[in-house]
């Protein structure tokens, strides 16, 4: 019999997870009680205490429950240990992987909710879970959008069109409803594609603006880069060990691999744009910028394959496959900026030199390749992203779109275009702010008791960005006082 205060269970990899949960029940006016396990397993196969399973432990009322946990256990292996003691299941995954979601769908579970949604979706299901009740929400519409069992598997001439209309400015409502998705979905398509624009372009920018030169300082813009990097990765340690303290720090190793890769958190793309410098500046002296963005990007889209492959479970076992997926995994484990400065890092910072030292392509040549780039990045990110093939945001930014590879440098271009002519509305205030807003938010977003894994939603996001944006105009104010220009190296 359920008690007055219901105990839940949070299953999955992060506790963070666990206590973004706790914090909008909390927040809902809902004292429950909250415990996070990363699986439903000890690492001698026994069942967790937090399960019931040993005396003096009460059984939870609800498990909120992640498809995808670190133990390699299936959704309907643990969905069953779950139903045979009686515990309604909320499934609550980022996860948008077919196979788990089919298997997921064919259990007894009451509702899908999506990491990204609202809060109020998550509150909504787990209280009717808790009364028995089924929950039919957008997350749960996502989930049957995303098993081949229920939609085509390859781009119908229809779904073509839809996608060209939607990239001409159609709105996502329309779109959804000619493809008979929700709208909460299709905009899910098109955020995996066009997110992963902002750091290719970054790069490609930071390319063009160092490589125009004749003698471009590489040492100076490097050492920059790497300052910036360590400056805010100290601000952030405490934050970093706290967070990895919760979910299990593994030795002075493990926390070493952190800072190199950023924590996990925001700082990455500075290490992978200096390594992209690097290896740009060395191949520019023994071919030509056209050719050395031929042979990165066709390394990037190497690695694009190579990481959907591994998350497909596709490079495991023996021979070629498994030394592959071996060294893939291995590169991971060492750290994240050495695989993202190869295969991505390089390929756009090459990008931006070719734009510099050649001129790229003319301005209408850029407007029609940015079109038919635009059309196939959407058509790409939906079918990969019904395959489960290394589509999702939660996977490696090694794995962004091929379609992006022409894309960037036809942006790239046209906003040379552009801004040649005159800046852009707000452009220096941006250019003066804009470093500072990016490292400042996520402090701010820890602040407000958010987190990346989870939304925010849209009043507190709106309060990040404004008090991010507050925070950075204070700090740029304040280093043009004297005694304080010190905090120039802040941005």
């Amino acid at each position: 019999m359920m008690s007055s205060q219901p105990y839940v269970l949070v299953i999955d990899e992060y506790s963070i997870i666990a206590q973004g949960c706790q914090l909008r029940f909390a927040q809902a006016g809902l004292p429950w009680t909250v415990r996070w396990v990363p699986s439903l397993h000890t690492a001698d196969g026994q069942l967790v205490p937090e399960l019931g399973a040993a005396d003096g432990h009460p059984a939870p009322d609800l498990a909120i429950l992640e498809l995808r946990l670190a133990d390699g256990s299936t959704p309907t292996d643990n969905i069953r240990e779950l139903s045979k003691r009686s515990i309604p299941v909320v499934v609550h995954t980022s996860s948008d992987e077919p196979v788990l979601v089919r298997e997921a769908l064919a259990t007894n579970i009451l509702a899908i909710v999506n990491k990204s949604a609202s809060d109020t979706e998550l509150i909504d299901a787990s209280k009717a879970a808790l009364d028995g009740i089924p929950s039919a929400n957008l997350s749960w519409a996502s989930a049957l959008d995303t098993d081949n069992d229920f939609v085509a598997e390859r781009l119908t001439p229809t779904e073509v069109n839809v996608l060209s209309r939607y990239a001409l400015g159609a709105k996502s409502v329309t779109v959804a409803r000619e493809l008979g998705y929700t709208n909460a979905t299709v905009n899910t398509y098109v955020t995996a594609g066009a997110a992963r624009l902002a750091v290719p372009l970054y790069l490609a920018i930071s390319g063009y603006l160092l490589f125009r030169r004749m003698n471009p300082p590489v040492r100076r813009q490097i050492r920059r880069l790497l300052e910036l990097y360590l400056i805010w990765v100290v601000l952030y340690l405490p934050v970093i060990v706290h967070d990895q303290l919760s979910e299990g720090l593994e030795g002075p190793v493990h926390l070493v691999r952190l800072v190199l890769t950023g924590g996990m958190t925001h700082l990455w793309y500075l290490p992978t744009a200096a390594i992209g410098i690097g290896i740009v500046a060395i191949g520019l002296r023994v071919m030509s910028p056209g050719r050395l963005l031929v042979v990165l990007a066709c390394l990037s889209a190497v690695g694009t394959l190579a990481y959907g492959a591994q998350g497909r479970g596709m490079l495991s076992g023996g021979g070629v496959q498994g030394l592959v997926g071996g060294l893939l995994t291995g590169l991971d484990d060492l750290s994240l900026a050495p695989r993202d400065g190869v295969f991505t890092g390089a390929c756009y910072v090459a990008a931006g030199a070719w734009v510099a030292r050649t001129g790229g392509w003319r301005p209408r040549t850029a407007v029609a390749v940015t079109a038919v780039a635009w059309i196939g990045m959407l058509g790409e990110v939906f079918v990969r992203r019904r395959a489960a093939f290394g589509a999702d945001l939660a996977e490696p930014v090694a794995t962004c779109s091929l379609c992006a590879v022409v894309l960037v440098p036809a942006l790239l271009r046209l906003l040379v275009a552009r801004t040649a002519r005159a800046p852009l509305p707000g452009q220096v205030t941006a250019r003066r702010t804009g470093s500072l807003v990016y490292f400042v938010h996520y402090g701010v977003l820890t602040a407000f008791g958010a987190d990346i894994a989870h939304s925010a939603g849209p009043i507190r996001s709106l309060l990040i960005a404004l008090v991010s944006f507050a925070l950075s105009v204070c700090l740029v104010g304040a280093s043009r006082v004297r005694g304080l220009g010190l905090l120039k190296r802040l941005y």
